[in-house]
C-alpha cells in the first residue's frame, strides 16, 4: 500500500548483516514490488490522483446550471437548489471513490494471504485514506457555496491541489534540505580510506586497543596468533568508525523528522502520508530503527566470533550454534497525531461552509 517512500523520503541506507553500510555508498530502499510496478502506489494514486478526479467531476456541480440556463427550472420545481447541489456533489464523490473502493477490495485480497496481515492495520490504513477523501470532498463543497462560475471554480480547486501536494511539500522540502544537509561523499571517502590503511597499522597499536579492551588477555599473549589479534583489532576500529559515521547520518535525519512533524500544520498532505508510511512500517524512523539494530547484532556477531576464535586455531560448530540471533524490534507508533492539522482544516472549512450559507439566507 506505501512502497513508494523513496520517492518522498530522503536516500535511505540499506542494512547489510555481513559487511558495513558504506561498501555501496547510497542506495535508496527499493521495495522489489517496485521493479514490477513502478513508482504508482496505493497512496500514490490517493494522495495526488483521487483529487484530481473528484475536482474535475465537481468543478461546475452547480454553475452547470446557471450557464445552460436551468437554475430557474430547478428553482421552481425544487425546494431548495443548494440540496440537489450537495446530493449531486456526493453522488460524484462516491463516482471518484469507486477505483480507491475497487483498490480496497483488490489489495484486501492479495494482503489476506501474507502470514503476518494484519487487519486492524489494514482498516487503519484505509480508514485515513477515507479521511484524507472525505476532506477534498468538504474543499469542492466549500468552493462551491461561493456561486463562481465553473471557470474560476476549476482554476480554485486546481489551485488548492497545486497548494496543498506540490507548492508546499515542494518549498519545505527544499527548506528541510538546506537546514538539515545530508552528510557529504567525502566523509564517506574518507571511511573507506580508514578502512584501506587500518590492517596495516603497526602490531604494537593493535595489540595496545585489543588488550586495553580485553586486559584478561594479556597474561595469554605469547600463546595467542598475532593475525587473530590484527584481524579482532581492524574489525573493532573500522566498525567503530562505521558506526560514528552513521550515527551522524541518522542524528541529521532524526531531527529532520522531528521538524516535519511540526510542519505538518502548513502541510497537511504531509501528515496524511506520514500516516500511511507509519501504518505501513516505513517511515524513515522506522528504517532508521531497523538499521541501528542491524548495526548493534553485527557488532555482538562480531564480538562473538573473535573472542572465541582469539585464543583457538579456528571457529568451531559449537561456537557457529551460540551465535547471537537477530531479533525484530517492535514499532508501536500511533498514526493519528499526524492527522490532527488535516482534521482542523476539514473542520473550518464545514465552518466556512455554514457561515457562507447563513449570509446566504440574510
Amino acid at each position: 500500500l506505501s512502497i513508494g517512500q523513496s520517492d518522498i523520503y530522503a536516500p535511505l541506507i540499506s542494512g547489510h548483516f555481513n559487511q558495513d553500510i558504506f561498501k555501496n555508498s547510497y542506495s535508496e530502499f527499493q521495495n522489489p514490488e517496485k521493479l514490477l510496478a513502478g513508482n504508482l502506489d496505493v497512496s500514490f494514486f490517493i494522495l495526488f490522483l483521487f483529487p484530481l478526479l473528484l475536482l474535475a467531476l465537481t468543478y461546475n456541480v452547480q454553475s452547470a446550471d446557471k450557464e445552460t440556463g436551468i437554475t430557474p427550472l430547478l428553482t421552481a420545481q425544487a425546494a431548495s437548489v443548494n440540496s440537489i447541489m450537495y446530493q449531486r456533489l456526493l453522488f460524484r464523490w462516491l463516482l471518484a471513490l469507486s477505483p480507491v473502493i475497487i483498490i480496497a477490495v483488490v489489495s484486501f485480497i492479495q494482503l489476506n494471504a501474507l502470514p503476518n496481515f494484519s487487519m486492524a492495520s489494514f482498516l487503519q490504513w484505509w480508514g485515513v485514506a477515507l479521511l484524507y477523501a472525505l476532506f477534498w470532498l468538504v474543499i469542492a463543497a466549500l468552493v462551491q457555496r461561493f456561486n463562481f462560475s465553473s471557470l474560476i471554480n476549476a482554476i480554485v480547486l486546481a489551485g488548492a491541489w497545486v497548494l496543498l501536494l506540490i507548492a508546499i511539500p515542494g518549498l519545505l522540502n527544499t527548506w528541510f534540505n538546506y537546514k538539515y544537509p545530508s552528510t557529504n561523499k567525502t566523509e564517506s571517502a574518507e571511511y573507506r580510506d580508514y578502512d584501506f590503511k587500518a590492517w596495516d597499522k603497526p602490531m604494537a597499536e593493535h595489540n595496545k586497543f585489543i588488550y586495553a579492551l580485553y586486559p584478561q588477555l594479556i597474561k595469554d599473549s605469547a600463546r595467542i596468533d598475532s593475525s587473530n589479534i590484527r584481524s579482532f583489532s581492524y574489525s573493532l576500529q573500522v566498525y567503530n568508525r562505521e558506526k560514528e559515521l552513521y550515527s551522524a547520518i541518522a542524528n541529521k535525519k532524526a531531527e529532520q523528522s522531528a521538524s516535519e512533524e511540526k510542519s505538518f500544520w502548513l502541510n497537511p498532505v504531509g501528515g496524511v502520508m506520514r500516516s500511511f508510511a507509519t501504518i505501513s512500517n516505513t517511515t524513515l524512523q522506522q528504517q532508521q530503527q531497523f538499521e541501528q539494530s542491524v548495526m548493534a547484532y553485527r557488532l555482538q556477531k562480531l564480538k562473538h566470533i573473535n573472542e572465541n576464535q582469539v585464543m583457538e586455531p579456528h571457529f568451531t560448530k559449537k561456537d557457529f550454534e551460540g551465535m547471537p540471533k537477530f531479533s525484530v524490534a517492535k514499532n508501536n507508533h500511533t498514526a493519528l497525531k499526524y492527522l490532527f492539522p488535516m482534521l482542523l482544516f476539514t473542520g473550518l472549512a464545514i465552518t466556512g461552509i455554514f457561515l457562507i450559507k447563513q449570509s446566504a439566507k440574510n
